[in-house]
């Protein structure tokens, strides 16, 4: 991951903690955040990474893709 996305997520999360900010859809914003965390911790594309969080908090049991590369994300069965 790039040291600026890393840096974004870090302000954008100060950001969200702060009593001194109010976000309009802080639940989807920290659905990015963490989005971008399991981006940095393998090589899928960071759209990946946003549907596998998007399920998992609308309380999915897992993701199927055909898409191979998503074998590395936590919850995603590949179809062949």
């Amino acid at each position: 991951m790039d040291s600026h996305v890393s840096g974004w997520g870090l302000a954008i999360g100060a950001m969200l903690d702060s009593a001194a900010f109010a976000f309009e859809a802080e639940a989807e914003v920290r659905a990015a955040l963490d989005a971008l965390d399991l981006y940095g911790t393998n090589g899928t594309d960071f759209a990946d990474c946003l549907i596998v969080v998007h399920a998992e908090r609308t309380g999915c049991a897992g993701t199927l893709s055909f898409d191979q590369s998503m074998a590395a994300l936590p919850g995603v069965e590949v179809l062949e």
